[in-house]
């Protein structure tokens, strides 16, 4: 597992197949779809499974930016709503752990195919964030952390990063949250 504190600005890092848990730190919409959509056509081109749980918004966007041959490539790209998934494992602003590993474990163990690597987005823990609930986020990864550790996929989350640099209490408690996790940021 690759570790760094620093966030490195080589675009072309995006992912490395040995991590599990990438994240990635984003200035603006474009730079969000970009890593998307690298991602995601690398994994695809790898033969990889990818699971996508995005906004609708995010989820059309990449599609329509992906090249035409992959997109075409049947089973391997699955889109699932961000929003919907949070709406069913949060109850009273806190994930229910039982619902998410049950709601999402399901989701990896149907997709899951023997001798395929599934790649997942999850953009549920940004939306999280975004509504000022920091501590849903942080169970939330530790919740993806468990189900890695069960099926043995890679994750990749992304945050807006104006919520990171502005605030180094925030930096800190990424950091401390993070520490087997790959950064990745990109200019």
């Amino acid at each position: 597992l690759m570790l760094s504190t620093s966030l490195p600005h080589q675009f072309n890092q995006i992912y490395k197949p040995e991590t599990n848990h990438a994240v990635f730190f984003y200035a603006n919409e474009p730079l969000l779809l970009k890593g998307l959509v690298n991602y995601i056509t690398n994994g695809m081109q790898d033969g990889d499974v990818c699971l996508v749980l995005a906004t609708a918004k995010h989820a059309a966007k990449l599609q329509a930016r992906l090249p035409q041959t992959l997109a075409a490539a049947n089973g391997s790209l699955i889109i699932h709503s961000a929003e919907d998934m949070i709406t069913a494992f949060m109850h009273s602003a806190q994930p229910d752990e039982t619902q998410f590993l049950q709601l999402v474990g399901d989701l990896i163990r149907q997709f899951a195919k023997p001798g395929k690597h599934l790649r997942v987005f999850d953009e549920s823990m940004a939306l999280l964030w975004q509504s000022g609930n920091r501590t849903a986020v942080m169970q939330v990864e530790e919740l993806w952390e468990k189900l890695a550790q069960l099926y043995g996929f890679s994750l990749y989350c992304m945050y807006p990063e104006l919520h990171f640099v502005l605030d180094t209490d925030v930096r800190s408690e990424i950091n401390r949250w993070h520490k087997q996790h790959v950064y990745i940021s990109a200019d």
